[in-house]
């Protein structure tokens, strides 16, 4: 069974647990944890595939419709969960932890714990609850049932730490058991490429790492055609970050200093802030001059359907 945390954006955070404690037998009964948790999860429905609406188009006198695309609409997780406590006092300041972390007036994270994954809805809101089965609290055995609804507005699920490629690196080519000076290098350069398959189900938004001295940089899909070009210099220092996410597209440049400047509108006319196609992707960089120093970075999270 799963695992689930909700940490909201204030660093308050609640984790949920995958096994019920129990009271033992005896004159003294007393609560055996099998996590360090006062909350479990007992139950989901929402985080598994999602729908999808088709757009279609019908010109005069077709015979059916075309497909144009897939509208992916928000998602609704609702968690049935159980609270443990051993005694009132403690029943009702957890009562208050959950209530006030899990709080509709601001977003959070849903994070998935699995025993091969860990995934999490990256945005959700709180709509409904935390709602206490038993209205006026009562809860003989130390147990009370509750249940909660969140909106994913942007309905993927995806990786919880991103994966990193470097565009321009040094890869060993032989290895031995004797020490060289510290200038010495026995390998070959990555030539401002990487080869990277993207298996989740989703295409993939980038960012891109660009430090300087670099003029006029470009990071091109070679598998798509599609590429990004900015006709600016980076100075030494500082660093180019373009991000390709819908909806947070960006060129930022951020000098030693921590300031930062916009260089969207230096963007070239045919770029595309593309992302990663589902399958193989071949990412070059280039630039008209440092392209042989430049030491590009590339992050990214895949997305998923669900669990």
């Amino acid at each position: 069974m799963f695992k689930l945390e909700y940490i909201n954006d204030s660093g308050g955070s609640i984790y949920f647990g995958d096994e019920v404690p129990y009271k033992t037998d005896g004159d003294a009964p007393e609560y055996v944890f099998r996590e360090n948790t006062n909350f479990y999860f007992l139950s989901q429905k929402g985080m598994d595939g999602t729908a999808a609406e088709a757009v279609l188009m019908k010109s005069p006198y077709q015979r059916g419709q075309t497909w144009a695309g897939t509208n992916v609409d928000e998602r609704l997780v609702t968690v049935e969960a159980a609270l443990v406590a051993e005694s009132v006092g403690e029943e009702e300041r957890l009562r208050r932890k959950l209530i006030g972390t899990m709080n509709c007036l601001q977003s959070g994270r849903l994070v998935v714990y699995g025993d091969t994954f860990v995934k999490q809805f990256p945005e959700v809101r709180i709509v409904s609850g935390p709602t206490f089965k038993d209205q006026d609290y009562t809860a003989p055995d130390g147990i009370l049932f509750f249940s909660f609804t969140a909106v994913a507005p942007g309905n993927f699920m995806e990786d919880f730490n991103g994966l990193t490629f470097d565009l321009a690196e040094v890869w060993p080519a032989f290895e031995f058991d004797l020490e060289f000076a510290p200038d010495m290098i026995f390998g070959e350069m990555t030539n401002g490429a990487a080869h990277i398959f993207n298996d989740g189900d989703a295409e993939a938004p980038l960012i891109v790492e660009i430090p300087g001295p670099v003029l006029t940089p470009s990071v091109t899909n070679q598998t798509t055609g599609e590429f990004i070009r900015v006709h600016t210099p980076i100075l030494a220092g500082e660093i180019m970050t373009i991000n390709t996410a819908f909806g947070k597209k960006s060129v930022v440049i951020r000098d030693e200093s921590g300031g930062e400047r916009s260089a969207f509108n230096y963007i070239d006319l045919e770029s595309v802030f593309f992302q990663l196609r589902v399958g193989e992707n071949y990412i070059r960089f280039a630039a008209e001059e440092g392209n042989d120093e430049a030491r590009v970075r590339l992050y990214y999270k895949r997305l998923y359907l669900g669990v």
